[in-house]
């Protein structure tokens, strides 16, 4: 038995790091580990909390990185989790409580819980149709805004079946009933070779990106254009705002032929593939016509539009505007893989990244200025040699042979 400590790099930070200037979430082995975060968040009282749907927990730790506790876990009843890929949590109004929600074929229930782990009550919505809940946000009211997929019948073509799964952004009360809708959208998303099953994401569908305004308005894109619209929360139209972000490309052959590869490539039970996989034969005309320009919006503390944009094809970094509500940019940059995703807290950026191995982790990067300031120290200066010359992020991680 030998011991690898696997030496990865620090791509990011503009001066030479300091100790604590920013850690990786979860030591490996033991309760605290992250091996599939898909989720981070700073809590109202001050923890980290990051949602790991390799076990089904939401783990806490202290501003400092150490384990706290862990909450849910795979189960069926209240306060556990049914299907772990596909949970989004969030905290109440008044940051007294966590909830998380779960996606279709989970729980149709929203799960409330104490910071503490205890469970303390559960809503399910009131609505005859199969849902599933992607992600929400809590309202000042007590109500929640909450993007809800719905499950349709399959669509007959010549020689395949495609699902539109519909998306809806719905005001929900305390009880669980929906006040009103206030957007949604119905394009296809899925391909499959039969009409029950065996689904495969076709590419480039229109994005649902949307995020709450402090004034109680939503901005909303499908990542079809350089402007978000202003809708209030009867879904009237009231403003929009202009971004600097790109138009959106024209969907190429190319492109078609790049996602047939990926989905090859990505797809190991090869039974399974020659059952269903070979339908992407079938799809030689895009359905959708430009490709999103966004990946998506959040709001930062200081009432900033943080937009994260879309890889280019053959470069390895990802570009990102920091605009005010006025669409006036604050600041730009790309940050290179392998960053692939940012947060802004108020006293983190939480990034998500992974190892030399493609392990996905979460780096928590202290606060030090402004925003601007904070993003500009993301900004790649300097590479250190890893492992095999690798690049990466600092981080020792035990093996045994």
């Amino acid at each position: 038995m030998k011991t690898i400590i696997l030496i990865l790099v620090i791509l990011f930070l503009i001066w030479p790091c300091r100790a604590k200037e920013y850690f990786v979430l979860g030591e490996p082995e033991g309760d605290g580990e992250v091996l599939s975060p898909s989720g981070v968040k700073e809590g109202p009282d001050g923890n980290i909390y990051v949602y790991d749907q390799k076990f089904a927990f939401i783990k806490v730790f202290s501003p400092q990185g150490n384990f706290i506790r862990k909450m849910g876990g795979k189960g069926q009843g209240p306060g556990e989790i049914q299907r772990a890929d596909g949970v989004s949590f969030n905290f109440t109004h008044d940051d007294k409580m966590l909830y998380f929600t779960e996606f279709l074929e989970g729980h149709n229930w929203i799960t409330f819980m104490e910071l503490s782990g205890k469970l303390h009550h559960v809503i399910k919505l009131k609505m005859n149709k199969i849902y599933g809940i992607l992600t929400s946000v809590p309202l000042p009211d007590g109500n929640f805004l909450a993007e809800i997929s719905f499950s349709d019948p399959a669509e007959a073509k010549k020689d395949y079946y495609l699902y539109r799964y519909p998306l809806a952004l719905v005001n929900i009360n305390s009880k669980g009933e929906i006040v009103s809708e206030i957007l949604r959208t119905n394009h296809v998303r899925y391909i499959s070779i039969i009409s029950n099953g065996g689904t495969l994401e076709i590419p480039h569908a229109p994005s649902f990106i949307w995020e709450l305004l402090k004034n109680n308005s939503i901005i909303f894109t499908e990542g079809l254009s350089d402007i978000f619209k202003i809708y209030d929360m009867t879904g009237k139209l009231t403003g929009e705002i202009k971004t600097p972000v790109p138009a959106p490309q024209p969907v190429t052959a190319a492109d078609l032929d790049n996602w047939r590869q990926d989905i090859k490539s990505r797809i190991i039970d090869k039974s399974w593939f020659n059952r269903f996989g070979k339908v992407i034969y079938k799809y030689k005309d895009s359905i959708h016509r430009k490709k999103p320009n966004i990946g998506s919006v959040s709001l930062t503390p200081n009432n900033n539009l943080l937009i994260i944009g879309v890889r280019d094809p053959g470069k390895h970094s990802i570009p990102y505007w920091l605009i005010d509500l006025e669409g006036n940019t604050v600041k730009t940059v790309e940050i290179a893989d392998p960053i692939y995703s940012l947060a802004i807290s108020e006293h983190f950026i939480f990034a998500r990244s992974s190892d030399e191995d493609d392990n996905p982790l979460v780096l928590c990067i202290k606060r030090k200025g402004t925003e601007a300031e904070d993003l500009t120290r993301l900004k790649r200066k300097e590479k250190v040699p890893g492992k095999n010359g690798k690049n990466g992020i600092l981080r020792k991680h035990q093996k045994n042979n």
